[in-house]
């Protein structure tokens, strides 16, 4: 398991009925399908009204840079 994946859910796969089914990856840029397995990412941390989080491809979280 890449070291980069470490603390994060894996979701999925996602069904015809999911919300997010033809929003775009904001790390690829490519839209969510049916059958895809995503994750959260957290892009802040300690708010005082809650984290924020970002929905992304499960291999675009998990694969190391090129």
């Amino acid at each position: 398991m890449p070291a980069c994946s470490v603390g994060l859910t894996k979701y999925g796969p996602k069904e015809p009925l999911s919300p997010s089914i033809g929003e775009l990856c904001p790390k690829c840029g490519r839209p969510f399908e049916v059958g895809d397995y995503t994750t959260l990412i957290r892009t802040t941390r300690g708010s005082r009204h809650g984290d924020k989080n970002i929905e992304v491809h499960w291999d675009c979280a998990t694969k190391p840079p090129e």
